[in-house]
């Protein structure tokens, strides 16, 4: 009788929540503010703009759970009161810092057009991409540690000077009649 040879080839490959596109559309502040709630030990997010009061509120929140926060903005852009936010211009003098991602606990990452501001909710088209894929996660980590590595805690401006205050024209009213009197 003649052995027999079994070769068995078995192709493993892991198995990753497919990629979730979200659109403004479909609440993508609402699905950030659950990812900011579910996080144990760490938020690291690398963002153009951050004013919308409550993703600032559930940041507040999950620091005052013990989740280290590090979020970098834009140089010259208002910082919210959060502990640990750097300030960032882009490559050129007049460049900008324009990335818009958040890893989750080294698990998720966000990325996409979707500033985190109201007006990315409810005013224009933006989109949102949630990845599990640890290879991909590994790249946004590894970048955002380069860029937190050339941030200043203190804003700069793009032109290069300290701000030492948040712009007046944060504050107050946007509308005509207040330019006409010299308030802003």
């Amino acid at each position: 009788m003649r052995p027999f040879l079994f070769l068995l080839f078995v192709c493993v490959s892991p198995s990753f929540a497919v990629p979730q596109a979200l659109f403004s559309r479909d609440g993508i502040q609402r699905r950030l503010v659950l990812l900011i709630n579910g996080c144990q030990s760490r938020i690291e997010a690398g963002l153009y703009e951050l004013t919308s009061p409550l993703l600032i509120q559930a940041l507040r929140r999950a620091h005052d759970r013990g989740v280290d926060v590090r979020i970098i903005l834009n140089t010259g852009d208002a910082a919210p009161p959060l502990v640990r936010v750097r300030h960032l211009a882009g490559r050129e003098p007049q460049g900008i810092m324009h990335n818009k991602f958040a890893i989750f606990d080294g698990e998720q990452v966000v990325t996409g057009s979707y500033n985190w501001t109201n007006a990315a909710e409810k005013r224009n088209y933006e989109n949102a991409l949630i990845e599990d894929d640890p290879g991909t996660i590994q790249q946004y980590e590894h970048e955002f540690e380069l860029l937190w590595g050339r941030a200043s805690s203190f804003p700069i401006s793009n032109s290069g000077r300290l701000v030492l205050e948040r712009p007046r024209a944060l504050f107050a009213p946007r509308h005509r009649r207040y330019r006409r009197r010299g308030k802003l």
